[in-house]
């Protein structure tokens, strides 16, 4: 058991441990626990705030039978 405690024997495992512990703890700590969105709604309901637009442009692909539905 006190094999274990020879700090010149046991170097790169007792690096490989603090090297494990340090990651996982900053993975922890930077990954969020909670998501929240700016944003309130309600699904399958129409949106309720103020106008939604996207700063850039990008097309809707719809089949024949869906444009022929909503002409």
């Amino acid at each position: 058991m006190f094999k274990f405690l020879h700090w010149e024997q046991n170097r790169p495992y007792i690096y490989r441990v603090l090297i494990f512990i340090t990651v996982a703890t900053l993975l922890t700590i930077a990954i969020p626990i909670k998501r929240t969105s700016q944003y309130q709604y309600t699904k399958d309901k129409p949106w309720q705030g103020a106008l939604l637009t996207a700063p850039y442009d990008f097309p809707i692909y719809k089949s024949e039978e869906q444009l022929r539905r909503e002409q």
